[in-house]
This record gives structure tokens, C-alpha cells and sequence, in this order.
């Protein structure tokens, strides 16, 4: 008997169908017919527009389902005809990307955070102000993890509470949420039921679990309609073997593709992707063995690449590609300046670009090595650096790691609410409506001298970035007239 706890529901009759769906002929067909059959939804066409989205689930039926949860009274968005469209070569033009709205002239360009541990310490604070003010902004929570309990930790018994928490934040802010299926409950990694040992937070599910986390995940779905954004995993966690420094990939993308058709089952409104790589670079030019992108913040290094590629290649249907990265190398941190080494971001959306015509997504950038020893200016610019270098290269979200400043990660954009008079905005919170409101409308980088200066250029105005071993400012100019 299947229960529920907090906000959310459940069925143990959903999981037996998915099992028998699975192994089912049925299942089968609409599975090869779902790599050769290409639909884009209306609901995708409020992300995005001309982006190629295979759809290949079995819809689930049948059964006794509770009621579907929401938060704050937010109903259940419905999902809408779907409509054709086609893969091609070239990348398709996006359409806006907004909490409120679309316009189908040109591309917008969204920003958004992670909140990872933060709901809880903010929610009743003058951050959630601060979150209010930056307009369009998305904000990803994971559902177990960096602040959550587990949302299933013994078999068919769900409990959504943390997930709806941090929900709460979002719709609190205004923003639009995007939840991170991540991690998994222990008894799918080899733990016992009942408990949650956080030291293996970043151990992914056994092979023989992939379709218990789909079911979990399209559970998740289904019991939180007003959220449209999925991405599946993080950082292809637990798939690194340490010991042959292999990913496995193919494993990955065997439990993305599980996943991706149990949630489209009973979510067919869902925009979900994958498979969220880190893309890390590396300092000097590529070797010629294994040629990637480069420049003078280095180059990409190899095997993150190849594993997007056999994503690309053996995904059942994504709406949208998700990767994140660092600025600076692996190996020897910043080889030069901070918003120079910004260029990366552009580097690898161009890579994307010439591989499939799905939107781009930056689940987390992290521009600085330690940011402790830069001002919060200084922070702020080469982040605002990094989301112009990202707009101009055809991205259409831009994700932070962490929202609340701190001395571990980047700059944030309030000042730790665990202190007096916390919550404040930073500099960078500050900076970004201005800047947005430039990056609403496709815009053109130019790189000026000295190094450290980008302005990018739009119908909607200018930003410009320098950037200085001892000062940096952000200057945002209305549009030409």
C-alpha cells in the first residue's frame, strides 16, 4: 500500500505499471517510435521555440491516484495539442524565455539559481525581497539533498514535504521552479530501506533500480503539476568509476531515458533534459590527438564532451540540453583574468550549437577559484560577464549555484541572513535588472581592450564590463534611439 506524507502523491498501482509497461510490446513500439517521431507541445513553445523535442512514453493509465498536490493554491497547468516540428543542422532560433510570458520575435535570455540548502534559513526574510526584484528569474531545487530529506526512503512510501518547502520559496519570489531529479533514497544504491546514510549522497541508483527512480521522479511530476521544468541527475554523480576513470555514460543515459518516459507519461506537459555535465577545461591549447575548443582560459577538456555526444546520440527524446561548468581550469585555476576566462561559456555553447538544435541550459557556472579574495564589484562583474557571454552564444538559461552570499561559493545576491540586518542585496543583485532588461532581446558581445572589458549591445540598451586587478564596474546604457 502505497502512502504519502507532506505534498505530494503516489500510487503503488503507477509503479506496477510502469514495470509492466516496460516489458510490455507495447512499450516497446511506442519506445522505437519515439526516436524516429519528433513532437514539440504548445507547453514547450512557452520555453522555447523551433527546439527539437522527442516524446516516446506510454501514457500511464489506470489505478487509484490521490489528488494532485500544489502549493499556495497554484492549480495544475494543463497540457496543450501538440504541434510538429523538426531536427535540423542549423540551431533553431529560441523564442523568449520569461516567468510571465513569450514573444516570439528574437531569443531571450533567463537567469536563475540554485537554491540549494538556502529555503529554509530565507523564506521568511528580506532575501525573499531581494529574489522579488530580479525579474524572469528561475530557481532549481533538487528532490533529496543539499537540504532535503529523502523523498522515498522506504519503498512506496513518498514524503514531497522538502521538495514543497522549497517550492514555496520559489512561488514566495515569483520565480519560475525547475526541479532537479537528484538524488536517490538509498535502498535503490545498495542501502538498506528505511535509512539515509549522507555520505553517499553522490552515489547514483544500482542498474536494477533505474525504473524505481523513474517511478519516484514521474511521482515527483505528477504531484507538483505547477512545476514545468525537469533535469535529469547531477553532474552524472556516481557514474565516475575512480578506479578504470571511466564514466559510464551509457548507464546514465539508460536511467535518463527511463526516467525522461515515465515522467512524459504522466506529465506529458513536462519539459525534461539532461544529462547536466560538467564541462571542464584545462590549461594550454588541446592536444592535437584530441582536439576541443580553446583559448586563452584554456581548453575543453575531452571526456565531457564525448559523454554529451553519446547522450545526444542515445537520449529516447529531451527538451532541452542541460551542462555546467567552471571558468577556470581544473588543473591550474585562472590562466587569465577573470572575465576574460568568461569566454568558456561561449566556447561551449558554440560546441552545443553545432551538435543538436536543443535550447541550451547552465545548471550552475562558477566563475571564480576564491572568491574570497575578490570585492563584491568585482564578483558581480564577472558574473555579469559570464551571463553576457552566455546570451550572446545562444544560451537561454543561465543558473548560479548558490543564492545567499558566502565565503564558499561566488558572489550571491543577499548578504547571509544569519547575520544582523542579512538579506540585503548585494551588488549583483543590484546589477541584474538592469542587465536583463538588455538581455530580453538577442545581443551582440564585443570584447574591448584592456582585457576585463566586454560590452554587449541589443536593442534594449548595453552592458558594459571592466574589470581591473583592484576595481570593476557594470554600466547599463538605455536603448539607442
Amino acid at each position: 500500500m502505497t502512502s504519502v506524507q507532506g505534498q505530494g502523491t503516489g500510487s503503488e498501482t503507477d509503479r506496477e505499471l510502469v514495470r509492466a509497461l516496460r516489458t510490455s510490446s507495447l512499450f516497446a513500439s511506442v519506445r522505437v517510435l519515439a526516436v524516429g517521431v519528433v513532437v514539440v507541445s504548445a507547453a514547450f513553445a512557452f520555453l522555447f521555440a523551433g527546439s527539437a523535442g522527442q516524446s516516446g512514453a506510454a501514457r500511464l493509465s489506470g489505478g487509484t491516484v490521490a489528488p494532485q498536490g500544489v502549493i499556495g493554491g497554484v492549480p495544475a497547468q494543463q497540457p496543450s495539442p501538440a504541434g510538429p516540428s523538426s531536427l535540423g543542422s542549423t540551431p533553431a532560433t529560441h523564442v523568449n524565455l520569461t516567468a510571465s510570458g513569450i514573444s516570439h520575435a528574437g531569443r531571450q535570455f533567463a537567469y536563475g539559481y540554485d537554491l540549494a540548502a538556502q529555503v529554509p534559513k530565507v523564506l521568511n526574510a528580506p532575501a525573499v525581497q531581494v529574489a522579488q526584484s530580479i525579474p524572469g528569474g528561475f530557481e532549481a531545487v533538487p528532490i533529496m539533498g543539499w537540504g532535503e530529506g529523502s523523498p522515498e526512503v522506504t519503498p512506496g512510501v513518498f514524503d514531497f514535504s522538502g521538495i514543497a518547502r522549497q517550492l514555496s520559496f520559489v512561488r514566495a519570489s515569483g520565480g519560475t521552479p525547475v526541479i532537479t531529479l537528484c538524488a536517490a533514497p538509498d535502498w535503490m544504491k545498495g542501502g538498506r530501506a528505511g535509512t539515509s546514510d549522507w555520505t553517499q549522497i553522490a552515489t547514483a541508483p544500482l542498474a536494477q533500480h533505474y525504473l524505481d527512480y523513474a517511478t519516484l521522479s514521474a511521482a515527483v511530476a505528477k504531484a507538483f503539476p505547477q512545476v514545468k521544468y525537469f533535469v535529469v541527475w547531477n553532474e552524472l554523480k556516481g557514474f565516475w568509476n575512480p578506479t578504470s576513470h571511466v564514466t559510464d555514460v551509457a548507464g546514465y543515459t539508460a536511467m535518463y531515458n527511463a526516467t525522461y518516459q515515465a515522467v512524459k507519461a504522466v506529465r506529458p506537459d513536462a519539459l525534461v533534459g539532461g544529462p547536466y555535465v560538467s564541462v571542464h577545461s584545462l590549461a594550454g591549447p588541446a592536444p592535437s590527438t584530441v582536439p576541443t575548443p580553446s583559448g586563452p582560459w584554456g581548453h575543453l577538456g575531452a571526456e565531457p564532451l564525448e559523454n554529451i555526444s553519446y547522450w545526444l546520440a542515445n537520449k529516447v527524446g529531451a527538451d532541452f540540453v542541460a551542462v555546467d561548468g567552471r571558468s577556470f581550469t581544473n588543473d591550474a585555476g585562472l590562466t587569465t583574468d577573470p572575465v576574460t576566462s568568461t569566454a568558456k561559456y561561449a566556447a561551449v555553447d558554440q560546441w552545443l550549437a553545432s551538435r543538436t538544435s536543443l535550447p541550451i541550459v547552465w545548471m550552475e557556472s562558477h566563475v571564480l577559484p576564491d572568491a574570497t579574495t575578490y570585492t563584491l564589484q568585482q564578483q558581480a562583474a564577472v558574473r555579469v560577464a559570464a551571463l553576457l557571454e552566455m546570451a550572446s552564444s545562444g544560451a537561454s538559461l543561465g543558473l548560479q549555484w548558490n543564492p545567499e552570499q558566502s565565503t564558499t561559493w561566488d558572489e550571491g545576491l543577499w548578504t547571509p541572513v544569519g547575520l544582523p540586518g542579512g538579506g540585503q542585496p548585494t551588488p549583483l543583485a543590484q546589477d541584474l535588472p538592469a542587465v536583463l532588461g538588455v538581455l530580453s532581446a538577442p545581443v551582440v558581445l564585443a570584447r574591448g581592450s584592456p582585457p576585463g572589458t566586454l560590452v554587449a549591445s541589443g536593442p534594449n540598451g548595453a552592458v558594459t564590463v571592466t574589470y581591473s586587478a583592484t576595481s570593476a564596474s557594470v554600466i547599463v546604457t538605455g536603448p539607442p534611439h
